[in-house]
C-alpha cells in the first residue's frame, strides 16, 4: 500500500500563501472580490494567481476549512438549534429533526420507461418504531 502522505507531495504554502489562506478561510471575506482578499492579506493579485495554480493550494485549504468545521461541530449544532427556536427558521428545525432521527426527506426519483416515457418512483422508508415506555415510568 502506497502512503498518499509522503513528504514529496504534501503542500507547503509560503509565508505568502499563508496570510492568502488566511483570508481565504475566513467567513468574512465570503463574497469579497480578488483584489481585497488580496489587499486584506497584504499580498500581491499575482501572488494570488501563482498560488491558486499551485497543485495542492485548494486541497491543502480544503482540508484547513473541513478541520475547523471539524473542530466548531459543537457550537454550530448549538447555533443551529438556538436559531431553530425563532419564527420562520424550519430549516434549521429541519436539520436538528434530521440529525436526531425525528425527519427523514422523501426521496424521489425520476426513471424512464422502456418507450421513453416517464416514471415516477417514491420510496417510502418505514420510520424505526417509536420504544414503548414500560409501566411506572
Amino acid at each position: 500500500m502506497v502512503n498518499k502522505d509522503t513528504q514529496s507531495n504534501i503542500y507547503k504554502p509560503t509565508a505568502s500563501e499563508e496570510k492568502l489562506i488566511e483570508v481565504l478561510c475566513n467567513p468574512e471575506y465570503v463574497g469579497v472580490n480578488i483584489s481585497d482578499k488580496c489587499t486584506a492579506a497584504g499580498i500581491s493579485r499575482d501572488v494570488y494567481y501563482r498560488a491558486i495554480k499551485k497543485p495542492g493550494f485548494f486541497e491543502y485549504i480544503n482540508k484547513l476549512a473541513m478541520d475547523l468545521v471539524k473542530a466548531k461541530m459543537g457550537d454550530i449544532v448549538n447555533l443551529t438549534y438556538k436559531f431553530a427556536q425563532l419564527p420562520k427558521n424550519h430549516q434549521d428545525r429541519k436539520i436538528l429533526l434530521e440529525m436526531g432521527g425525528g425527519y427523514m426527506p422523501g426521496i424521489k426519483q425520476e426513471i424512464t420507461g422502456k418507450n421513453g416515457e416517464s416514471l415516477n418512483v417514491i420510496f417510502n422508508i418505514p420510520r424505526p418504531p417509536k420504544e414503548e415506555k414500560e409501566e411506572g415510568e
